[in-house]
């Protein structure tokens, strides 16, 4: 507040001033003007004065030309009508050059007056302009002056301000840089949580564990998979259907709770399995009822058929994109995706397999 007060008193007093000098400027000027003025009347008063004394040399001539007439009335007729008719010729063109000269006195004269006073006014106009102009500059310089100050005091002040700000500023982007890090860290631990529960999910159907595949594909499909398989044979046939399975993870999209993850999976055509399998099946089945061979030599024969579909180049080995959804329950991340789609992304061709031993 004590600052504004001080440039307010400063513009104050500079507003005085120009009015002070403004002031000496119109008493300058006006100075000049009379002064001109004087200037003025006295080259008027001199052409009066020449015009005057003309006049009078006029009157003079005149005076003289009367006397000459008196004279000459004395003389005889004849010589005076020559003399008065000379004379009147003389008043004629005494009259015209008179005339003539006085017009041109008189365009002379006015002729002068405005040379007077169209020079007394560049000369007043010049002095006006080099007085403004160095008013100007004064005013100029002062608030220049004042300006640099009042400037050197706000940057002085500014100065102070800024470091309390960037002291301030510095402690909010610390405390900012510090949450922004836990809450990427978090979703980092999260993330990588999830990850982990993909890979231990994968590794458990892998292994072919009964319980793994009742806990991951449903219930449903490990009972499909059990009854439509020989008893036997059941689990060395779904560790072969599992021993292929390769999964790629491409994405994620982690959040506090839920989590999606996409993923690359590619396993055997199950499908092109079993149809090679039922051939082999019916093949066997012909010589196991002439007698020709044993329950048992028949199952692990089919077996071992199942497995070398598996290892067979001749099977194509699909991919299929997924998308699996995690939500996080008491700590840990669960599986809440389509059964259907994650059994036939995990088993190709598993649903058309079902469809036919139906």
């Amino acid at each position: 507040m004590e600052k504004k007060e001080e440039v307010k008193d400063k513009e104050e007093i500079l507003k005085e001033k120009e009015e002070n000098n403004k002031e000496e400027k119109d008493t300058d000027i006006k100075k000049k003007d009379n002064k001109n003025e004087q200037k003025i009347d006295l080259k008027e008063e001199t052409i009066k004065t020449q015009e005057e004394t003309r006049t009078e040399e006029k009157a003079e001539k005149k005076e003289e030309v009367k006397q000459e007439e008196l004279k000459d009335q004395t003389t005889e007729d004849e010589p005076i009508k020559e003399e008065s008719e000379k004379v009147e010729k003389i008043k004629i063109d005494t009259n015209k050059q008179e005339k003539e000269e006085s017009s041109k006195e008189r365009q002379e004269v006015l002729d002068k007056k405005e040379q007077n006073k169209t020079e007394i006014k560049e000369e007043i106009n010049k002095a006006k302009q080099e007085d403004d102009s160095k008013q100007e500059d004064k005013i100029v310089n002062t608030v220049k002056a004042e300006n640099k100050k009042t400037k050197a005091s706000k940057q002085s002040s500014k100065k102070s301000s800024n470091k309390n700000i960037a002291k301030v500023m510095a402690v909010i982007i610390a405390v900012v840089a510090i949450a922004f890090g836990i809450y990427f860290l978090t979703l980092n631990t999260l993330k990588i949580s999830a990850i982990n529960e993909i890979d231990n999910i994968f590794s458990a159907l892998k292994s072919g564990d009964e319980e793994s595949i009742k806990q991951y594909l449903g219930t449903e499909t490990a009972g499909e998979m059990s009854e439509n398989l020989n008893d036997s044979n059941s689990k060395e046939m779904a560790k072969a259907m599992l021993n292929k399975l390769e999964y790629e993870i491409i994405s994620t999209d982690v959040s506090f709770k839920e989590c999606e993850i996409k993923l690359n999976i590619s396993n055997k055509d199950l499908k092109k399995v079993f149809e090679n399998y039922m051939k082999k099946v019916f093949s066997l089945a012909i010589s196991q009822t002439f007698g020709k061979m044993s329950e048992e030599d028949f199952n692990a024969q089919l077996l071992e058929n199942f497995k070398e579909q598996y290892e067979s180049d001749s099977v194509e080995t699909i991919k299929n994109e997924i998308s699996i959804k995690l939500t996080r329950e008491n700590g840990k991340w669960k599986i809440n995706s389509d059964e259907n789609k994650l059994v036939n992304a995990i088993l190709p061709g598993y649903e058309s397999v079902l469809e036919a031993i139906k």
